[in-house]
């Protein structure tokens, strides 16, 4: 538990030390709380829910209503916010240099997560409902909604409600967990609140800005997809 607290203590103080500003009518900066909210929210829950008996009363409200699912739809779903990102940027013809800040701040969100959900796992040992080791945090959720969130920063401003679409399959994979008793309440809740908060890391941090395209030596590529009678196809436009 002590390592929990070290691991958790130290992302939200990092988030919340480089937490963007905004201007007041006298030009005094004041933090945007946005970012901060919602993974600390739900880091915070999933730390109170993972009681013994909380837990189990959640599984066995879960079990009395509901049979195991024989179903792999979680280990799918949980690539589905990359996937629906990558296919966005196609359909839009988002130039190529965004695309690799994308994947760049995906691949760092993803390092960040993985990093301290091992942490986590081995350091805790949480025993899993169905009896397997290492439960908390849920992987599969973290996974999935590290993605979600650089899929909501890519799109937010083409449309909010575009945006927030990638969190319904994150949602979905976390809530498959439960129904395939392979982890509590408190590891998908957990998780979804770290998968969050790494990306929003990454883009707070701004790592590997450094090695982006400069304005002068920005190289005008966009991705598209064409279509004429012969079929529809992808195309690389200079």
């Amino acid at each position: 538990m002590r390592t929990l607290f070290i691991v958790v203590s130290a992302m939200l103080m990092i988030l919340w030390s480089r937490t963007g500003h905004s201007q007041d009518t006298l030009g005094h900066k004041k933090p945007q709380f946005s970012t901060f909210i919602l993974p600390s929210t739900l880091i915070v829950s999933g730390l109170i829910l993972n009681q013994d008996d909380v837990k189990n009363d959640v599984r066995n409200w879960v079990r009395d209503r509901y049979a195991i699912p024989n179903t792999g739809i979680d280990d799918m779903l949980q690539h589905s916010p990359m996937v629906m990102m990558y296919l966005g940027d196609l359909v839009g013809q988002r130039p190529v240099d965004e695309v690799m800040r994308q994947t760049r701040h995906l691949l760092v969100s993803q390092a960040m997560t993985l990093g301290v959900m091992l942490i986590l796992k081995e350091s805790l040992d949480v025993p899993r409902p169905n009896g397997a080791r290492v439960s908390f945090p849920s992987g599969h959720t973290a996974y999935s909604f590290a993605g979600a969130t650089v899929f909501y920063h890519a799109f937010k401003d083409k449309s909010k409600w575009l945006a927030y679409l990638a969190y319904i399959p994150a949602t979905i994979t976390g809530a498959y967990r439960i129904l395939k008793d392979k982890h509590w309440v408190s590891d998908v809740v957990f998780g979804a609140g770290l998968g969050i908060l790494s990306s929003q890391l990454s883009y707070h941090l701004n790592i590997w800005n450094s090695a982006s395209v400069g304005k002068k030596d920005k190289i005008n590529l966009s991705l598209g997809i064409a279509s004429n009678s012969n079929g529809i196809g992808a195309y690389l436009r200079f």
